[in-house]
């Protein structure tokens, strides 16, 4: 789970393996492996490292490709430089510096991409505002893995962990 106490702090529990993000659809990158052709696509915009290191990581871990963004500006750099866009967008709302994720809402109103909100606040007024009242979903901070999952696949199917066919049972 994502646990965030007041003062800044962040406290992370992990329930699964770690591995590396992929992070190489941008212009650093313009040849996309065969690997990842066709796997669900999330980009996960957080201004805190530690929280979108480790979201991007357990979508990885669940096989979903995933993008990661600062901000809400460099976010919209990343949908105009990757080779596809996202299946699915995770977004947290209070960004600084930079492009904050209701300014980001407003500027992509017209993309095609479900955005789900990563939020600590609860504060009604916020989430009622008219950009992030447009969200497709919401995440509520701390979130548990099944939650994260859970949510994206609401968006996308989930992929195939393996690509090796299953072992027959033996007559």
């Amino acid at each position: 789970s994502i646990d965030l106490k007041s003062g800044g702090h962040v406290n992370l529990a992990l329930t699964c393996p770690l591995v590396s993000c992929y992070e190489g659809l941008v212009s650093n990158n313009p040849c996309v492996p065969e690997a990842i052709v066709g796997k669900p696509r999330v980009l996960v915009v957080d201004d805190e490292p530690d929280i979108r290191e480790l979201v991007c990581e357990l979508l990885h871990e669940a096989g979903f490709v995933t993008l990661q963004a600062v901000e809400g500006g460099d976010a919209l750099r990343v949908l105009d430089e990757a080779p596809e866009l996202p299946d699915v967008i995770l977004l947290d709302l209070q960004m600084a510096p930079g492009m904050s994720g209701q300014q980001f809402m407003i500027e992509t109103a017209g993309y095609p991409i479900p955005i789900v909100v990563m939020t600590a606040s609860r504060d009604e007024k916020t989430l009622r505002t008219k950009s992030v009242a447009g969200a497709s979903g919401f995440l509520f901070k701390p979130f548990s893995y099944g939650e994260l999952i859970a949510m994206v696949c609401r968006f996308v199917a989930p992929p195939a962990l393996s690509d090796t066919p299953p072992v027959p049972a033996r007559a």
